[in-house]
């Protein structure tokens, strides 16, 4: 069952192997970190109101808010279309699906603390957002 495990700076850590990274600044990145702000969004589950100082459980619900609306970047396409070459997006759901199940995630925050790499493996192994 993938999990998620926490980054260390400790001399001889290695991320293990087929893990994928999800802090900032991937495209899996929490856009809310704790201690900063949320602003004033609406999305399919109703208004998010505007927060400061924001705590990692406010921080990690307001990733599980987000995430069933935004489109993140894929690698472009290896043909061009219509003589072009695109770099495509998917939402973020999809693409989680798509290249993240079964992959353990790997993320700074502490491991009995909240974090949005917890949402990523709802939504990459089939839960969803909840």
């Amino acid at each position: 069952m993938p999990q998620r495990i926490q980054r260390r700076r400790t001399k001889g850590w290695k991320m293990p192997q087929g893990a994928v990274y999800v802090g900032r600044p991937t495209k899996w990145g929490n856009p809310f970190p704790v201690g900063g702000a949320v602003p004033d969004i609406t999305n399919i589950y109703g208004p998010v109101s505007g927060l400061s100082d924001i705590t990692a459980e406010q921080s990690v619900e307001a990733y599980r808010r987000y995430a069933p609306v935004v489109f993140v970047p894929v690698k472009p396409s290896a043909r061009p279309h219509h003589g072009i070459y695109t770099h495509g997006i998917e939402s973020l759901p999809a693409h989680a699906n798509r290249v993240l199940r079964g992959r353990d995630l790997v993320c700074w925050c502490p491991l009995d603390a909240p974090c949005h790499a917890d949402v990523l493996l709802e939504i990459a192994n089939g839960g969803g957002p909840r």
